[in-house]
Parts: C-alpha cells; sequence; structure tokens
C-alpha cells in the first residue's frame, strides 16, 4: 500500500498484524521497518525546514528560505553549524 511498493517505516521495526482493506480485498498489513538515525536526523531536518519557513502553514505566509536561515540559522537541504554543531 506504500509507493512504489516500498516498506512502511517507523521509529522501530513493529508487528502489529492484522489486514489492510485494499480494491482488492482484505490482504496482511506489512511491517514497518525501523529508520536509520540518518533518515530521522534528515526527517527531523526537513521537518524544521518546513516549520521555521512556515511553508506548511495556512495561517502565514512562507519566508524566503534566506530570511529563515537569518532568523533561524538554518537552510533548508543543508545543515547549519548552530543547530547541528
Amino acid at each position: 500500500m506504500q509507493p512504489a511498493d516500498s516498506v512502511p517505516v517507523g521509529p522501530s521495526e513493529v508487528l502489529h498484524g492484522g489486514v489492510a482493506y485494499t480494491t482488492e480485498g482484505r490482504v496482511p498489513n506489512t511491517p514497518n521497518r525501523a529508520l536509520t538515525i540518518e533518515e530521522i536526523a534528515g526527517l527531523v531536518e526537513n521537518f524544521l525546514c518546513i516549520e521555521l519557513s512556515g511553508a506548511g502553514r495556512a495561517d502565514r505566509e512562507p519566508e524566503p528560505a534566506q530570511a529563515a536561515d537569518r532568523r533561524y540559522g538554518v537552510i533548508c537541504g543543508r545543515q547549519s553549524a548552530g543547530l547541528h554543531g
């Protein structure tokens, strides 16, 4: 049920059993694979970039990346010494 038949991910491998309902009927749930430390770090960085720039919020206009970097020390897609050092 994941894009490109990939395996679902989570903070750890979870065997939860049960079934999923698809257009082809009921199928067994796929256990998720544990995220790696690098994947978790990347997810956190992506979240911070989106949250700090306001890109994911409907209540305000997104900030340009340069303004967000000056304000928070973050540029999306690049580690900042202030945040990761």
